[in-house]
């Protein structure tokens, strides 16, 4: 039997070529054994031709990782936007991978200019999706980051006395101290009722790489 052909971006199997650690989960990871490394990999874009389908892998930097790949089901028209895309959460950005919320939201924001109104949106996590969740998603990253940001420049404190400002209005899961270094705080509301004016929730500084 044949064995399964893994593809990734070149960043991706590089790290799993090494230790690895996300000290936020206590996590560690040893090298990936040969035989569960990638064997094929790109820098930019990738283009397979498997079933009738076209099939294109393309990479998004500095999002959630520098590894990130998005890919293009172009005749089913769908896309799996894999960890850039967490329906309904805030999203992890793993900063020490070459991750960055501003990065997240730019890439997130080019996939919405390339897909149409009827494109299937696969998420990282989270069920099968579409471009009005994604489009969401990108608002509530966009207005997020610069409302932390603002707070960031004029040397708020994003904990203590400014806390209930942070967690804003409803839906939003209010961060807690135990959780100051998590970035992936959930939302308790579905993406639909996420809308401008409505978001004063905030995805936390430093983790973000804000």
């Amino acid at each position: 039997m044949s064995s399964a052909i893994i593809v990734s971006h070149d960043n991706a199997r590089t790290r799993l070529l090494t230790n690895q650690e996300i000290k936020l989960f206590n996590m560690a990871s040893k090298p990936y054994p040969k035989s569960a490394l990638p064997s094929l990999t790109y820098s930019e874009t990738l283009t397979l031709h498997f079933n009738d389908e076209e099939i294109e892998v393309v990479h998004y930097a500095a999002g959630h990782t520098d590894g990130d790949s998005v890919i293009f089901f172009r005749n089913a028209n769908v896309v799996h936007m894999g960890d850039p895309f967490f329906l309904g959460m805030f999203p992890f950005i793993d900063v020490g991978t070459g991750g960055n919320v501003l990065g997240l939201a730019d890439n997130v924001k080019r996939v919405l200019s390339v897909i149409d109104d009827k494109t299937q949106v696969i998420p990282g996590h989270g069920a099968l999706s579409t471009k009005d969740s994604l489009r969401d998603f990108y608002q509530m990253l966009v207005e997020t980051t610069a409302e932390v940001k603002a707070m960031k420049d004029k040397g708020s404190p994003i904990w203590g006395n400014h806390r209930r400002h942070l967690v804003g209005v409803r839906g939003f899961e209010p961060p807690t101290p135990s959780s100051r270094t998590t970035c992936a705080t959930r939302l308790r509301h579905t993406p639909k009722s996420i809308n401008t004016g409505t978001i004063a929730a905030y995805p936390l500084l430093e983790c973000n790489g804000v």
